[in-house]
């Protein structure tokens, strides 16, 4: 019994959980609170909500409702297509459903099967209360899509296609506030202003689903309230000095005023000042160009950063525009073991150290030097058109401000220079350097290479043309034993092989009936031979082969053979590749045994022969239309049977692969394939 009422209770969980899975989610906070696995599913979503800001140009609407906000995407459709314009705009009060998707940043409704999020308008609502992140720094990614109000400096502002674009920031993070409507002016006072904005906090984001950069959306400079106390007050209260500005004071504000003189500056990044024995540095946005040398007062966040002291989206306001040339001088001598003990950051200082290295890139000079065994480097930003850069080895003492780098446990740092200026060399080195001496060693290397280089080459050519010559003198020996045996054969064995047929004749005239077959047949043996000797003599003498190789001998042999009744032709790529002497010499010798077997025996109309060649393959192929044979029964004359014999013998010297089909009135095909790779 307890065994059926567990399968009764498993069939059951079964059949509900399908159900279990498609319950429709109705709050921000559902859909927002599901897993990336979860929200892949593509769940049922019906969301109400305050539309927080409307983009109807882009299709694009943010809904917030009691526990959140949400990005709609801008395939959402009006069920009632002639309210689309007023559900497009701030605070229209809408239901939109759709399925879940995973998103690219966070869940969010997706467009269902037919392509669409379907949106319907239910009226108007107050805008929610907005949201208030905590103060200090920009919000998290948790904030993405919600309704909020937070206070900002406008560093600039600008306008695009779209926005009047404010370049702001939040505790000294970059953040841009994006007001809708481009062809609005931007405000008096809003610039290097702090401010309160209502809107939608967006977050950028990369192909990892990492949150890279913050948006503020606010649907008009109406939602954007300018706070001018505090700006005002920093600039009334007192000049501070730089040691006192990370000290406790009762009547601090969030700003702090500061003046120095200016000792390094970076265009569009900001600058170092030096009051005494004190630095700091003063970052800037859009501010006025500032020169060493020049005094100035700011007014910013102090901030501290890896234990020094920085000024953060500062105002700045010159107080003398010419540098002071005795101001501009003034640097503290020191040695390179006293500034990596991080005492001098900021300050203008005077160094002299020996240069091991030197680079030069468009916007960047710098110098690797040594000084009782610390390395440092020293940089000029921004160069322009400036005279080279002592060579290595030098002696040279640079003046600059002394800046810490990360991991001042090993008491890295750099030397900033302000000009060419600040370089003095005080000793140039001597002619034989390390530099040369590289130069003189890489060029000896690459004339060595170069020899070497030319001596394989000129081995290569040599053993090249040693080989062409041996080939020629091969090929000439050849050639004249050719002719020598050629001409043994005419002289001696031909007309001994004419003389036997004269008294085989003789015999025949005179012998009975009894002994006539056999004569027959020597006679017909002698005419085979008279010919194959013949065909020897001409095609050991044959200059073609010689000279043009193959092809050219084939092409000739064929072109001789035809006859009024029968066409011989020589088809095939015919490549005009040399083949050794004795190869080509045995497959011409198979070639006109079996166009000599055709003519006489096949009684054809065509002969074709194919000569196919290949680097590794070479292929002939002898094919007639005549009458055929049967390869297994002996003709009447034998003198085809003695002409296939010879074949046989040349394909097995050649160590080649012959074929031969034929069939009574099928015709005849002889194929000769040879692999010469080996």
């Amino acid at each position: 019994m307890n065994r059926r009422w567990s399968c009764l209770a498993v069939f059951l969980l079964t059949v509900a959980a399908p159900a279990a899975e498609e319950r429709v989610l109705t709050t921000v906070a559902d859909v927002r609170g599901l897993t990336l696995e979860e929200a892949e599913r593509g769940l049922p979503v019906r969301l109400n909500g305050v539309v927080t800001y409307a983009e109807p140009a882009q299709n694009l609407l943010y809904l917030q409702d009691d526990t959140g906000g949400m990005f709609i995407p801008s395939q959402w459709k009006m069920i009632d297509g002639n309210v689309s314009a007023a559900a497009q705009r701030q605070g229209a009060w809408i239901e939109v459903a759709g399925v879940t998707s995973k998103g690219k940043f966070m869940p969010f409704p997706a467009p269902e099967a037919d392509g669409t999020i379907k949106a319907r308008l239910l009226g108007e609502r107050p805008l929610p209360r907005p949201e208030q992140p905590p103060h200090g720094g920009l919000p998290g990614p948790h904030w993405h899509s919600r309704w909020v109000e937070v206070g900002v400096f406008v560093r600039s502002a600008a306008k695009t296609t779209r926005w009047l674009e404010l370049r702001a920031t939040i505790g000294g993070k970059p953040v841009r506030v994006r007001v809708l409507g481009a062809e609005q002016d931007v405000p008096p006072g809003l610039v290097q202003s702090d401010v309160r904005v209502r809107g939608v906090y967006t977050a950028d984001f990369n192909a990892d689903r990492e949150m890279t950069g913050a948006n503020f959306f606010v649907q008009s400079l109406a939602q954007i309230e300018i706070v001018d106390a505090g700006l005002a007050q920093a600039w009334a209260q007192p000049v501070r000095t730089i040691r006192d500005l990370m000290r406790y004071n009762p009547g601090n504000l969030a700003r702090a005023r500061v003046r120095g003189i200016v000792t390094w500056a970076e265009r569009g990044r900001g600058f170092f000042i030096g009051e005494g024995q004190d630095a700091a540095w003063i970052e800037t946005f859009d501010g006025p160009d500032v020169s060493p040398g020049q005094v100035v007062e700011a007014v910013g966040f102090p901030v501290v950063e890896a234990g020094e002291s920085l000024v953060k989206d500062a105002i700045v306001h010159l107080i003398t525009s010419t540098p002071s040339v005795a101001e501009k001088s003034r640097a503290l001598a020191v040695a390179a073991d006293e500034l990596r003990k991080g005492r001098h950051h900021g300050r203008l200082v005077r160094i002299e150290g020996r240069i091991t290295d030197r680079f030069t890139l468009p916007h960047i000079r710098s110098l690797a030097l040594e000084d009782r065994d610390v390395a440092f480097q020293a940089r000029l930003i921004n160069p322009g058109a400036l005279p080279p850069l002592p060579e290595p080895g030098s002696r040279v003492a640079v003046t600059g401000v002394c800046e810490m780098l990360p991991g001042r446990g090993a008491g890295l740092f750099q030397v900033l220079l302000r000009s060419h200026d600040d370089i003095a060399v005080l000793a140039t080195p001597p002619w034989w350097t390390v530099e040369r001496a590289e130069w003189l060693a890489g060029g000896l290397g690459v004339i060595g290479l170069s020899v070497l280089a030319w001596v394989f080459l000129l081995r290569r050519r040599v053993a090249a043309q040693t080989a062409t010559i041996a080939e020629q003198i091969e090929r000439q020996r050849v050639t004249e034993e050719r002719e020598r045996i050629g001409q043994e054969l005419h002289d001696t064995l031909e007309q001994h092989l004419a003389g036997v047929a004269m008294q085989l004749e003789v015999a025949g005239a005179r012998a009975g009936a009894t002994t006539t077959g056999p004569l027959e047949r020597a006679m017909a043996m002698l005419s085979h031979s008279r010919q194959e000797v013949r065909r020897s003599v001409w095609g050991l003498r044959s200059p073609v082969l010689e000279l043009e190789g193959l092809a050219a001998a084939l092409r000739e042999m064929t072109t001789g053979a035809s006859t009024e009744k029968t066409e011989v032709v020589l088809v095939g790529n015919q490549r005009e590749e040399r083949l050794p002497p004795q190869t080509e010499f045995h497959l011409l010798r198979i070639a006109q045994e079996a166009v000599a077997n055709a003519l006489k025996h096949a009684r054809a109309t065509k002969i074709t022969v194919t000569l196919d060649t290949s680097p590794t393959l070479t292929e002939l192929q002898i094919a007639d239309n005549g009458i055929g044979f049967d390869p297994r029964e002996q003709p009447a004359d034998g003198g085809m049977h003695l002409g296939l014999l010879g074949i046989r013998d040349r394909v097995t010297r050649l160590g080649a692969q012959l074929d031969i089909e034929s069939a009574p009135g099928a015709g005849t095909r002889v194929w000769v394939t040879l692999n010469t790779s080996r």
